[in-house]
């Protein structure tokens, strides 16, 4: 649903970052959200996929396109969800 999301870091947590944009803070799932470090308070895009759950919605978000389409193949797999698909 949503393809990217471009706007300012500003803030990393272990497993998320927040992206503002057009005044509205979207907080990303990410595997490894240190790797995003040197860009906070800068411009960023984030490669993103939407999960929705019964009991959330979650916007995951990867550095490449490419990264981003292996987290969907992984998440095709039986018994692996997007929190094992991140760790992989």
């Amino acid at each position: 649903m949503y393809a990217y999301v471009k706007g300012k870091l500003t803030h990393l947590y272990p497993t998320h970052v927040v992206v503002e944009t057009a005044g509205v803070g979207y907080e990303i799932q990410t595997p490894n959200s240190y790797r995003f470090q040197k860009h906070l308070d800068h411009e960023v895009l984030i490669h993103t996929s939407l999960i929705v759950r019964e009991d959330a919605q979650l916007l995951y978000g990867f550095s490449s396109e490419e990264e981003k389409d292996m987290f969907l193949s992984l998440i095709k797999v039986t018994g692996i969800g997007p929190k094992s698909a991140l760790a992989i």
